[in-house]
């Protein structure tokens, strides 16, 4: 049948998830983009256990995604956040928090000298994501 509507439907389990409280439907339909997305950032790393990532945006959906799987994973989070939102970022799991901007690549490399292994860069930092990443690291770039 072509053009049917349905108020109902069978999806598989991975498919569903519930909607939080005071969101509109639209809102919450993108819940699972963004979490599969971070997800597949995380995935393109392939990062071992114990392994440090840098995520930029953190305080966004998808960075905010990627502090959570991340810590699933068993990884070291250094998340970028501006000051009003690190209590969030620490709140879904940031091991530790440095201010973006300009600078950021040395502020990742005054909490890790060497570079982090791997970045994922939701907010388009670009050039400045690179002066972050250990020589041989990972970089994955998302852009809107």
């Amino acid at each position: 049948m072509v053009g049917a509507y349905a108020e109902q439907v069978v999806v598989g389990e991975p498919s569903v998830l519930h909607v939080p409280s005071g969101a509109t439907f639209a809102a919450a339909s993108t819940l699972l983009l963004n979490a599969t997305t971070a997800r597949l950032a995380l995935d393109a790393l392939a990062l071992p256990r114990g392994a440090t990532v840098a995520i930029v945006g953190s305080a966004g959906t998808v960075g905010g995604y990627a502090i959570q799987l991340a810590k699933a994973d068993g990884l070291t989070v250094l998340a970028a956040a501006a000051q009003p939102d690190e209590d969030l970022v620490r709140s879904l799991g940031a091991d530790l928090v440095v201010e973006p901007g300009d600078d950021f690549g040395a502020a990742i490399r005054r909490q890790v000298p060497s570079g982090a292994p791997a970045l994922v860069d939701t907010a388009s930092l670009d050039a400045l994501a690179l002066a972050a990443v250990a020589d041989g690291g990972g970089l994955v770039t998302l852009k809107g």
